[in-house]
């Protein structure tokens, strides 16, 4: 069977399309050098390594600090990475600027497409801004306004549906 997102898939530089990767009926990406010690049979080192050369220019390096509070409460050390420091206020700005440090030049200019009503959007719309790319963002009508706003700052073309399912649809 398909999944609606398959057409907007695809495999990280370095790796290759395969069936079967994430689950029996699912497509997925194998990266060359895979074995057992490998996440999933997904990634290895490699490919992380490779993803935040790419991605270190875009983002903030953040600090970590201990959690007092916590590490008392728990009986064990916490400690915290501030992703709140990041441009767009969240960690989804790694991910969105590794997958749009991935694609060709090809699939840049063909523009991308997300859906979420909160900070994977806004990341999206920055890393595309960031990087010259057109981005389309559906949020559901429920999305915060500081979110729709941003995504809008960012340069996204953000459209509204009344409800997550409906944004799915779009993408159908």
């Amino acid at each position: 069977t398909s999944h609606p997102f398959d057409p907007l898939r695809t495999p990280p530089a370095g790796c290759e399309e395969a069936e079967g990767v994430r689950s029996r009926s699912r497509r997925g990406a194998r990266c060359a050098g895979t074995n057992v010690h490998t996440v999933g049979n997904l990634i290895d080192v490699a490919c992380i390594r490779a993803a935040a050369e790419r991605v270190a220019p875009h983002v903030l390096r953040t600090p970590t600090v201990p959690s007092p509070g916590l590490a008392a409460h728990l009986g064990v050390p916490v400690t915290l990475k501030l992703e709140l420091l990041q441009r767009t206020g969240s960690f989804k700005a790694r991910g969105a600027f590794a997958k749009i440090t991935s694609l060709s030049a090809a699939e840049r200019a063909a523009g991308i497409v997300a859906v979420s009503g909160g900070n994977h959007g806004i990341a999206v719309a920055d890393a595309a801004g960031a990087l010259g790319v057109a981005a389309t963002v559906v949020m559901p009508e429920s999305a915060p306004a500081r979110s729709v706003a941003l995504a809008r700052a960012a340069g996204a073309d953000v459209r509204l549906t009344p409800t997550m399912d409906g944004a799915f649809a779009l993408l159908g």
